[in-house]
């Protein structure tokens, strides 16, 4: 009884360090697109870079709760995706070209698109079993 209180207690947290791991992963994701494009010739327009890196961590986010959550995952992606969409709505969802751009102070909903295809998709995955691996077995007496 008290090992599950204390995971769902663990759950925010859980939730919380999979948007920072996602976060960097998608840095990182988004700075290989960079280099890539770069080297064919072109540039990687702010907006897409910035919908990769919202993807990848509200898929950090939905997975992180769900790893967390002693039961109900699906229930737990479902309201982390919900809370999910708030917040990017909130953050991203009048996002602007940077300064230096040719398209400068133009808004763009990519990066508001970007965090809630990773966040269905987070869900999926959650819905596929892709958590259950975090869950404790039991033996049987």
């Amino acid at each position: 009884m008290l090992d599950t209180a204390i995971r769902w207690i663990l759950v925010p947290p859980a939730a919380v360090a999979g948007w920072i791991a996602g976060l960097v992963i998608g840095l990182l994701v988004g700075g290989l697109f960079q280099r890539i494009c770069l080297a064919e010739g072109g540039d990687l327009p702010p907006d897409i870079g910035m919908a990769v890196c919202a993807a990848v961590a509200a898929i950090g986010t939905v997975l992180g709760a769900c790893a967390a959550a002693p039961r109900a995952q699906l229930a737990t992606a479902v309201l982390t995706f919900g809370t999910g969409v708030w917040a990017a709505w909130n953050l991203l969802g009048h996002w602007y070209f940077p300064e230096g751009h040719p398209r400068a102070y133009s808004s763009s909903h990519l990066p508001f698109a970007g965090a809630v295809l990773g966040g269905v998709t987070g869900v999926l995955l959650a819905w596929c079993g892709v958590v259950r691996w975090c869950q404790p077995v039991h033996a049987s007496t």
